[in-house]
């Protein structure tokens, strides 16, 4: 009869303190990201087309590589409201339809 030995090598698991970083740095995930802008712009556009009859807002949309921004001076209000007007959410209705999330310059979620 045959014995087998099984080995098994020691193995450490060293963690990389700077993985997000060096993932982000790479030009596949800059581009994967800059893909979902234009996609969230799209949505955002979509949506803020039908806030009103100019179509000034839905113009006013842009995309500057991945990040998704209104030019338009009322935009703020048009995101998150006022005492006066319910908020419409283009951008980040726009966001949400591509599975990703919303964050502000700190990196805090908006959604």
């Amino acid at each position: 009869m045959t014995e087998h030995v099984k080995v098994t090598p020691n193995l450490v698991f060293v963690p990389n303190p700077d993985l997000v970083d060096e993932l982000v740095a790479e030009p596949e995930t800059q581009a994967a990201k800059n893909e979902y802008a234009d996609l969230a712009a799209h949505g955002a556009r979509a949506v803020g087309s039908a806030i009103a009859d100019t179509g000034a807002y839905a113009r006013s949309i842009e995309v500057d590589g991945d990040t998704v921004y209104s030019t338009d001076p009322g935009a703020i209000y048009i995101e998150f409201g006022s005492a006066n007007n319910p908020p419409f959410a283009p951008l980040r209705r726009g966001v949400d339809q591509t599975g990703c999330t919303m964050t502000d310059d700190e990196g805090s979620s908006l959604g």
